[in-house]
This record gives structure tokens, sequence and C-alpha cells, in this order.
């Protein structure tokens, strides 16, 4: 998608995230994110709408490398708060019109 482009029609914005095991974890538990963002999606489930961008990647737990948002550890938690962040981030970056749906 071109970013000049204005996103027009309804929006839906899914996030998730999730960790290898939620138990004991450190900063070294494996976590990850995933954002999808689907124009013209019904909300019914029934897979309408065309997915315009997908956004993904590890949770980062050390506070000296880039993109390091707070996680101290890798959870299912800092995963599912890191995705939040990181569609909120794409929300807020581009030229939205019209309607917009956030689905965790």
């Amino acid at each position: 998608m071109n970013d000049s482009k204005q996103v027009t029609n309804r929006l839906a914005l899914y996030f998730d995230g999730s960790c290898q095991e939620n138990r004991n974890v450190t900063a070294d538990t494996s976590a990850g994110w995933g954002v999808v963002i689907v124009q013209g999606d019904s909300g019914l489930g029934k897979g309408d709408g065309d997915v315009i961008e997908e956004l993904s990647g590890n949770v980062v737990t050390d506070s000296n490398a880039d993109g390091w948002l707070g996680a101290e550890v890798g959870s299912n938690n800092t995963a599912e708060l890191t995705a939040i962040a990181h569609t909120l981030r794409w929300l807020l970056t581009k030229p939205v019109e019209g309607k917009v749906t956030i689905r965790g």
C-alpha cells in the first residue's frame, strides 16, 4: 500500500500476541506479536474484506535495543501489549478516513 494514498472504507485491525511457554518467563522467553489490517471486513467472521497489511515481530526485552517498548520478559501479556502498541502506531501514522474497529 502506498503511504500517500488515503485509506478509505471500513477498516478492521486485528492483533494478538503469544509466547512459547507462559510459565516462569524471563527476558529470554520467546514471545511474538502480529497485526493484520483488513479493509472492508464485515465483522461477521466470514473472511470478508482484503488484507492490506500485515505486521509481526518478536517482543523486545533489551532496553538498549531498537523497538523496545518496556517489556522486561517475553510473555503472553507483553506480546499482546506489544501487538496493541504496534496496532495503534500503525493507525496513528496512516491517513485513515472512515470507521476503524480494533479487535484483539
